[in-house]
């Protein structure tokens, strides 16, 4: 299932990979979406997680990869992993997600990420669509 293919992700981590994020099908990242992420990780030496809105779509224009003209939306900061960017620090912390959940896998590690007690900080940007 989905813990156990994002267990296999995590394992094939490189040693010098210094940050996680993750990204379900049905989201889309915005371009540029990391920039504000990495320069406050750069700013805070000790920052392990920032976390980010989220834009729920009801229709996306494929090509352009955005809402569609007159779409409704919602922007937010729900339960989502794809808006957070973890330290490699923390997600070590963390452990693997628990492959007994066929769903909710996600609230779960964010739940245990959590706490963890970790340094975070919320972000006032759209990371995703959803």
């Amino acid at each position: 299932g989905v813990a156990r293919a994002r267990n296999a992700g995590l394992r094939q981590l490189p040693p010098d990979a210094e940050f996680v994020s993750f990204l379900d099908s049905d989201d889309i990242s915005l371009a540029g979406r990391f920039k504000k992420d990495l320069a406050r990780f750069r700013a805070d030496p000790g920052l392990e997680l920032t976390y980010s809105l989220m834009t729920l779509v009801d229709r996306i224009d494929d090509e352009r990869l955005k809402p569609a003209v007159a779409s409704r939306t919602m922007t937010l900061r729900g339960i989502s992993l794809s808006a957070a960017v973890f330290s490699r620090g923390l997600v070590d912390r963390t452990g693997e997600f628990d492959e007994d959940f066929e769903q909710a896998e996600d609230t779960d590690y964010l739940l245990r990420v959590f706490e963890a007690g970790p340094n975070y900080e919320l972000l006032d940007a759209v990371a995703i669509y959803y």
